[in-house]
């Protein structure tokens, strides 16, 4: 089998997913992934036993208790956490195996896999969201950190040439996928795996990252470099550069030549779910100074937030928007960027209405609660009223009668 252009696809979410298993079973693991096919969805694939021995570190050999052994560990010895958060703001935690069932046998040329149902949608339903790469990279890998590192960083290399393609993204944003920013926190629960904790940056330096990026510079077509971020005195992230031979021609040509036009706007998604929410209206959508300014600053940003939850959350929080929009704002593009950085802000949940700051009724004086007091007070006024009209009538009589 050429393995040249085979290409593993997965979705993103799986490559975020924290693997527990060693590298040999990880390379298996995407072996198999690789010769899946998307359009049947069937959960059985079969290797070949010459394909798998190519994947073992330096040995011809695949004898059936060799084979036997690491079928075993890949069985009982892998899963994948998928960590995320409900509508309802609670995290959530998924664990499951790659695999449901193994058979092999001593006179047959193939292994079989069948993938668990629950891994399935991660890489037969990819409509969006997913990271392809070349199977034949991760040949000579030897650690599952390598594996993790190179998926993920392909994962933002996948974006960067998706969105120069289409000619979307500024000059600043196809960069910042070829320069990603990831935390320590979560490079080390992808990769630390075990009673190993790395909990100085020197300890996950030495053994994690920089082997990582020493077997990616080696094996594959890319050249990775690294920053560290401090934040106080703390190493809190790491700055990755991706480059390869195209990349750099690629973002100096290409986003010179393709510029985004009105009609990109006009039909784009976001625009429908402006006039759905009537946020902006059809007059709207051909004031190409609007619209272009709602395609350069905000459709970018909307992009992140439907990668981040989905195009349901962005309509939802467009009707929001609408709700609270006493009249349409002058620079409707800044209004609608700071609605969505507060949205981030409050993790996604809209503020409840504050019944502190409702306007409340004049507080009544303690006598009106009284009704034996209020109606002595009455009766009291009443009768001072009489005396005032009694002596009003003896004046009035008194006049006449002179």
């Amino acid at each position: 089998m050429d393995l040249q252009n085979k290409k593993v696809v997965q979705s993103n979410t799986l490559i975020k997913a924290i693997a527990k298993m060693d590298a040999l079973p990880l390379k298996l693991f995407e072996l198999a992934v690789a010769n899946v096919d998307t359009k049947e969805k069937d959960p059985e694939v079969e290797l070949e036993k010459d394909l798998i021995r190519t994947f073992l570190p330096r040995t011809n050999a695949l004898r059936h208790d060799y084979l036997q052994t690491i079928m075993t560990n890949l069985m009982d010895k892998s899963t994948f956490t998928v960590k995320y958060t409900k509508e309802n703001g609670k995290k959530k935690t998924e664990i499951f195996a790659p695999f449901s069932k193994i058979e092999f046998s001593e006179d047959e040329s193939t292994v079989k896999l069948s993938f668990s149902n629950k891994i399935m949608p991660y890489i037969t339903e990819l409509k969006k969201n997913f990271t392809q790469y070349r199977i034949e990279d991760l040949r000579h890998f030897t650690s599952s950190n390598t594996i993790t590192i190179y998926k993920v960083l392909m994962m933002y290399y996948n974006q960067y040439t998706n969105y120069i393609a289409n000619g979307k993204r500024t000059k600043e944003e196809l960069e910042s996928f070829l320069n990603p920013v990831i935390d320590v926190s979560e490079l080390k629960a992808l990769t630390v795996q075990g009673k190993k904790s790395y909990d100085r940056f020197s300890d996950l330096k030495k053994r994690v990252i920089e082997p990582a990026i020493k077997e990616i510079n080696e094996h594959t077509e890319f050249n990775i470099t690294y920053d560290t971020i401090r934040v106080g005195r703390k190493i809190a992230k790491i700055q990755f550069h991706i480059s390869n031979n195209s990349t750099e021609k690629l973002i100096g040509e290409l986003t010179a030549e393709k510029k985004l036009s009105l009609s990109d706007v006009q039909n784009s998604p976001y625009t429908a779910l402006l006039l759905g929410a009537m946020i902006v209206n059809f007059a709207d959508a051909n004031n190409e100074s609007l619209m272009m300014s709602l395609g350069e600053n905000v459709y970018p940003k909307y992009d992140v937030f439907v990668n981040k939850h989905s195009l349901d959350d962005l309509q939802k929080h467009l009707k929001y928007v609408k709700d609270h929009m006493n009249s349409k704002p002058n620079e409707l593009d800044k209004y609608l960027i700071k609605a969505l950085d507060d949205f981030e802000k409050n993790k996604g949940k809209y503020a409840k209405r504050d019944k502190s700051k409702l306007k409340q009724k004049e507080k009544l004086p303690d006598w009106a609660k009284d009704d034996t007091a209020q109606k002595n007070i009455l009766t009291e006024k009443g009768i001072q009223r009489s005396k005032e009209i009694d002596e009003l009538l003896e004046k009035i009589n008194k006049d006449t009668s002179d």
